[in-house]
């Protein structure tokens, strides 16, 4: 009976000094292409945004930041014919705070994480917990963020770093999100 005590007390020490597994997140910056930022957002909203985006960055360095660009096309049908187009402005909104280390991921569906760079680049760091930041929620911000819960991440959506492209409609997005378990900031 005493072996059996000490043998218990020595597992009880013994497991309370494995170190416990960290958490591996990363900051995710989704579609913040001046095409959205600089044309199709109202100016003082996207500044506001940009703002609340670079304090969340500032925050987060050293640590690399993952930006996602849309690469969008249109079709345009005309009596000359049917012609794809690609968007312009596809670049990142120049006001960000990015760094050259940072690493860009351009995606062609609504969730990021049908880019098979970005799911690589996950697996290979270990990253088990995202933090969401951009636009548009209701559409790409949230596909994603549905996307790697799904897949089993742990989903973290920064309210103040978010937007909806009508912005009245921000709340009740979030609320969606969270109704499929995204944690909201």
């Amino acid at each position: 009976m005493r072996k059996v005590f000490i043998a218990l007390l020595f597992l009880a020490f013994s497991w309370k000094m494995l170190p416990a597994q960290e958490e591996q997140p990363i900051l995710i910056i989704v579609d913040m292409q001046e095409a959205f930022t600089q044309h199709q957002m109202d100016s003082v909203v996207s500044q506001r945004l940009i703002t609340n985006i670079n304090n969340f960055i500032s925050g987060w360095r050293p640590e690399e930041v993952i930006f996602i660009q849309a690469h969008i096309q249109t079709l345009n049908i005309s009596f000359k014919g049917i012609k794809v187009e690609t968007e312009e402005n596809l670049k990142l909104d120049g006001r960000l705070n990015r760094k050259k280390i940072d690493p860009v991921f351009m995606k062609e569906e609504s969730s990021a994480l049908t880019v098979s760079e970005l799911s690589a680049y996950l697996e290979s760091n270990q990253i088990d917990h995202l933090y969401l930041a951009g636009i548009y929620l209701g559409e790409c911000l949230s596909a994603t963020a549905i996307d790697a819960k799904e897949k089993g991440y742990r989903v973290t959506v920064i309210r103040e770093a978010v937007t909806a492209k009508k912005t009245r409609k921000s709340e009740k997005m979030l609320r969606k999100l969270e109704k499929h378990g995204v944690e909201v900031i």
